[in-house]
C-alpha cells in the first residue's frame, strides 16, 4: 500500500505527461503536463489561426472595377466580374478574409449585369447600323 494521496502525478512513461494516481495504483486518465509530448499535427497541417491570411483581399477593387463598367467602360465589367469570382473561391480556400465576401460577391453581380447591359449595347448597335444600312439614309 502506498502513502501517496490521489491526485496527478508525472506518468511513469516518459512523454506522456501526468496520469492520474488514485492512492494505490495508476489510472487510464492522462492529461498533458510539463515534459509532455505533443500530438501530432493533423492529416493537413493546423488551421491557419484567425487573422492571418495568406493575402489581402481585392474584394474593392474587383466592384469598383464592374461600377465603372456599367458607367463608363463597359470591359471594365468583365474585369469586376472576374476578380470577383476569384475572390470568393480564394475566401473559400481560406486564403483571404471571409469578412469581404460581401463586396466580392457584389462585384460578381454588378459584373454581370454591367457585362449583360454591353453585350445589350453592341447587339443594338449592330442592329440599328443594320438598318441605317439597309435603308440608304446614311
Amino acid at each position: 500500500m502506498s502513502n501517496t494521496p490521489p491526485g496527478w502525478y508525472p506518468d511513469p512513461e516518459p512523454g506522456v505527461g501526468e496520469r492520474w494516481w488514485d492512492g494505490s495504483k495508476w489510472t487510464n486518465q492522462i492529461r498533458n503536463g510539463p515534459g509532455a509530448v505533443p500530438p501530432p499535427p493533423p492529416p493537413g497541417g493546423w488551421a491557419q489561426p484567425v487573422g492571418s491570411y495568406s493575402r489581402k483581399s481585392n474584394a474593392g477593387l474587383s466592384l469598383g472595377l464592374s461600377i465603372a463598367g456599367i458607367l463608363c467602360c463597359g470591359p471594365l465589367s468583365i474585369a469586376g466580374l472576374i476578380m470577383g469570382r476569384s475572390e470568393m473561391k480564394a475566401i473559400d480556400q481560406g486564403l483571404t478574409a471571409p469578412t469581404s465576401r460581401g463586396t466580392a460577391k457584389a462585384a460578381f453581380i454588378v459584373g454581370i449585369i454591367g457585362t449583360s447591359m454591353m453585350v445589350v449595347a453592341i447587339v443594338a448597335y449592330v442592329v440599328l447600323v443594320g438598318l441605317v444600312a439597309s435603308s440608304g439614309n446614311y
